[in-house]
Order: C-alpha cells, then structure tokens, then sequence
C-alpha cells in the first residue's frame, strides 16, 4: 500500500509543477495578446486575414491552457482524496480512482473538441494534451 501511495504522491507532484508552470504561460499568452492587440488598434488598419487567424489561434491555445489545467487540478484533488483515504489497497478503491480519471479525461477531451475554433486546419497544427 506504501508504494501506490508514494507513486500516487509523487504524481500528485509532477501535476502540481505542470499545472504551475502552465498556470504561468496563460499569463504570458494573455499578456502577449493583449500588447499585440493594442498595437494593432494603434496602427487604425484592417486586419489581415493571416493576423486575424494569429489571434484567433492565441484565443484558441488559451482555452486549451485552461481546460488542460482544469483536468490536472482534477487528477490531482483526486488523488488526494485517494491518499487521504486508502486504509489498505483493495480491488474497489483502485477502480474507483480509475473511473474518476476516466470521468476527467472524458471532460478534458470533450472541452478540446469544442475550444478547438472554427478554423479547421488548426486542429492539425496544434497537439493536443
């Protein structure tokens, strides 16, 4: 029982650092958006489809940041709860935890399906997690 419940630990600790340093990269994402906007306004010019279709890709990246984050914290609140409750490794608890990461991933792969925009070669460019 130790050794699930350190590997579910340590897991836990590898979602915490991803969920963080993705955390971070939202607000470079917004930030960066957010200059390039305002220096487009500044400029009082219409916008070329090449540039339109750049900010709808950003807007699209940050919708996948945030439900990517929302299935880590998911996964994580879910193996806490998994750790602060095992009294001993049986069969049921072990299906338990597995179907609440099959529920989250479900989530998780139906928020991609509708963030993915509707420019359809973007789906092709960008991986998905």
């Amino acid at each position: 029982m130790n050794n699930l419940k350190d590997m579910t630990s340590k897991i836990e600790e590898v979602l915490a650092h991803v969920l963080n340093v993705q955390e971070k990269m939202m607000v470079l994402s917004k930030e960066s958006i957010f200059t390039i906007i305002k220096y487009l306004d500044q400029q009082d010019e219409v916008l070329q489809n090449d540039v339109s279709s750049a900010i709808q890709h950003q807007d699209i990246l940050s919708q996948q940041f945030s439900a990517t984050n929302e299935l880590l914290s998911s996964l994580s609140d879910t193996l806490n709860n998994y750790n602060e409750n095992i009294k001993e490794s049986n069969e049921n608890t072990l299906i338990n935890l597995k179907d609440s990461v099959d529920q989250a991933l479900i989530k998780a792969k139906d928020k991609q399906k509708s963030f993915s925009g509707k420019l359809e070669y973007v789906v092709e460019e960008i991986e998905f997690f």
